[in-house]
């Protein structure tokens, strides 16, 4: 199919939509988005679908200003199809995610938690549970990159007040390593205002700014211990399964949903204090055959069961259906 996706963010990009193009959809990706450059790729690709998701770029300005482009009406004037995955629920279902299938009705909503599909519904709007994934294609094992090398990684922003679990994850994976020797490297926005969270001041050698997306794969492929935080207890962070996907020893927390979803010991390594945390490290900093063998059977595991190509392919057939009732009614 041809599909017009509107996604700024190169996390959305290179994740589900290049899945999309490697399942051999024909993909357009608007630069700048504004009312006039939609109407103009619409004029010009003629596209079967929309697909937008998430918090992205360009909703920003428009949630600040309360006022959204017509995007409802440009799609439907041309008789496109939209879905849209609510990549954000179900945190932020009502604050965000809600607030945007309501203005921009969506032809059918994908969404990340099952207690939001009967909102969805009762607005009319077809809606079906869909997990976010991985993209093996992009994160995938590259050389080392001596530019990334260290002992342990993150590639995350600060978000100290997003959740307790979000709390507690940083308060165990990430504060312990202050005081310790490891290599420690910090990719993301606002981890110079920890000690406002945590009381507790970051060595200013840890932090590395901000890192495009593109480069996240080097990274994990370079460190020796990739961490990932978790947010909720009941979802695992897109993080994690990059970080799988490429091929990266994953230390993350012990969660209910990855307890659920992976498991320790084999595909991945969890702490659920500081304490276990530097246990753990010191551990497999030291038994590199471990090491390898979890980050290898992580991989092959994230490629099996959350790989984009196949969840995308077995929800399809749903989205198809729903699709063929809009277009041929």
């Amino acid at each position: 199919m041809k599909i017009l996706a509107i996604l700024s963010f190169d996390i959305f990009r290179y994740s589900i939509g290049n899945a999309l193009e490697k399942l051999g959809h024909e993909i357009i990706y608007l630069e700048n988005f504004n009312e006039d450059t939609l109407e103009q790729a619409i004029n010009t690709f003629h596209p079967d679908m929309a697909f937008s998701m998430g918090w992205d770029i360009w909703h920003v300005p428009f949630h600040n200003e309360g006022k959204f482009p017509l995007v409802k009406e440009i799609l439907q004037k041309h008789n496109i199809f939209h879905v849209y995955f609510a990549e954000e629920d179900w945190l932020h279902h009502q604050k965000w995610s809600l607030l945007y299938v309501k203005t921009i009705e969506p032809n059918y909503v994908l969404t990340r938690s099952t207690t939001c599909i009967r909102n969805y519904l009762n607005l009319g709007i077809p809606a079906t549970f869909f997990d976010v994934g991985c993209n093996p294609a992009f994160h995938k094992p590259v050389p080392i990159n001596p530019n990334y090398q260290c002992d342990v990684a993150l590639i995350a922003n600060g978000h100290f007040g997003q959740s307790e679990v979000r709390h507690k994850s940083i308060s165990d994976l990430i504060i312990p390593l202050f005081e310790q020797p490891f290599h420690t490297r910090i990719w993301g926005k606002r981890w110079e205002n920890v000690h406002l969270h945590y009381n507790k001041i970051i060595p200013p050698e840890m932090l590395h700014g901000i890192l495009p997306y593109i480069e996240t794969p080097k990274v994990y492929n370079s460190a020796k211990i990739s961490i990932s935080l978790q947010t909720c207890n009941d979802q695992i962070s897109n993080r994690t399964f990059d970080v799988l996907s490429s091929g990266g020893f994953l230390l993350t927390s012990d969660t209910p949903a990855v307890r659920i979803n992976l498991i320790p010991e084999v595909n991945c390594v969890v702490s659920s204090s500081p304490e276990e945390t530097v246990e753990k490290i010191k551990y497999y900093l030291t038994h590199e055959d471990e090491r390898i063998r979890i980050a290898k059977t992580g991989r092959d595991y994230a490629i099996k069961n959350f790989a984009y190509q196949k969840t995308l392919t077995e929800i399809w057939p749903k989205i198809l259906a729903e699709y063929r009732k809009a277009m041929y009614r």
